[in-house]
């Protein structure tokens, strides 16, 4: 069986007519160049970002009790911490920490609106809590360690406003 295709854009027969058109050499050579940057740093972003997200798990631990670290921060991507903390509406906990100007999630983005409970920690295993209960937290190049270690504060106020309103 074949698939019959038709083109993207009118125009000339490049591509056996699917494209019309010429190679954006521009756009190419900007992507060239972008990953060229990126190639460069990613070793030593990783390790920066991986830093940030170990030193903000730990601070998270000391300051709130019944906190589970989601997964293994030794081989998961250094950019994402994921927690699940006890008796939270962690939908509840991410939109009061967006009114102070911090922007978390409760599960991966390509699942947000979908369901309660987030089905890759569900998978971890553990009381059915901790997949209910997640807090998602990404770091990227404007992040910086100064910024992130003021987090567990707001979280545990944040949380301490929660059970006052219970």
């Amino acid at each position: 069986n074949r698939v019959e295709t038709s083109g993207l854009l009118m125009g000339g027969k490049q591509e056996r007519g699917l494209r019309a058109g010429t190679e954006n050499v521009a756009l190419v050579a900007g992507f060239a160049a972008a990953f060229s940057y990126v190639a460069q740093i990613r070793a030593v972003e990783s390790r920066r970002l991986a830093d940030i997200r170990a030193t903000l798990a730990r601070e998270i631990k000391n300051a709130i009790n019944n906190v589970v670290i989601n997964g293994d921060l030794e081989s998961s991507l250094p950019h994402i911490l994921n927690i699940s903390i006890a008796d939270i509406s962690s939908e509840y906990v991410t939109l009061a920490l967006d009114r102070i100007g911090v922007s978390i999630s409760t599960k991966s983005a390509c699942r947000e609106g979908e369901e309660s409970s987030s089905h890759v920690v569900a998978a971890l295993g553990g009381e059915a809590w901790i997949a209910r209960n997640t807090l998602r937290f990404s770091f990227g190049e404007n992040s910086d360690l100064r910024n992130v270690l003021r987090l567990p504060a707001f979280l545990v106020r944040t949380l301490s406003n929660t059970l006052l309103q219970k």
